[in-house]
């Protein structure tokens, strides 16, 4: 367990140092290792860093940026699993009455699923957009990719890439 821990770390470190974060953003990259990653979700009274470093890792495990579901959660929430009598709920404010069924069932309850759930979104996107010709891989293009995910009104779809230098701080903190 340990030695997975330790390798999360270093592949969320070398992610977010590779995505040109800067010298004191590498620092801080550098810093975190100190403190492990969770590997599961690490509860509601969990710093935003521990929620977003769980998130990156699960993301990257996946293939994915690990920024990617940091950034639509702090424009969707601000990094917290809201719940309430809204239809749109959790971290990514995810319309119950479409998604709380089948294979996430729950979801309001269940933090790893709502993640599953971006994830699944946002891989089935990402072809889409390769297919297309965009550089996945270019990150002044996630935040139309996580747009294209949560499906925002028009006027809403540029918050998510304004997101990105905080995922990075807090993946790095």
């Amino acid at each position: 367990m340990l030695r997975l821990v330790a390798w999360l770390q270093v592949l969320v470190v070398a992610a977010t140092i590779s995505a040109g974060c800067g010298a004191s953003s590498a620092k801080r990259s550098q810093a975190a290792l100190s403190r492990p990653i969770p590997t599961s979700y690490p509860g509601a009274a969990a710093s935003k860093s521990d929620l977003a470093r769980w998130m990156g890792a699960t993301a990257y495990a996946a293939g994915l940026p690990p920024e990617l579901p940091v950034m639509a959660a702090l424009a969707e929430s601000g990094l917290a699993n809201l719940s309430g009598d809204s239809d749109s709920l959790g971290f990514f404010q995810i319309p119950a009455r479409i998604w709380n069924k089948g294979d996430y069932a729950g979801y309001p309850d269940k933090p790893e699923l709502q993640v599953k759930w971006f994830i699944d979104q946002a891989l089935a996107i990402d072809q889409r957009r390769r297919l297309a010709g965009v550089d996945t891989k270019d990150d002044s293009t996630w935040g139309e990719w996580i747009a294209d995910v949560e499906r925002p009104a028009a006027q809403f779809r540029g918050r998510y890439q304004l997101r990105l230098a905080e995922a990075r701080r807090l993946l790095g903190s």
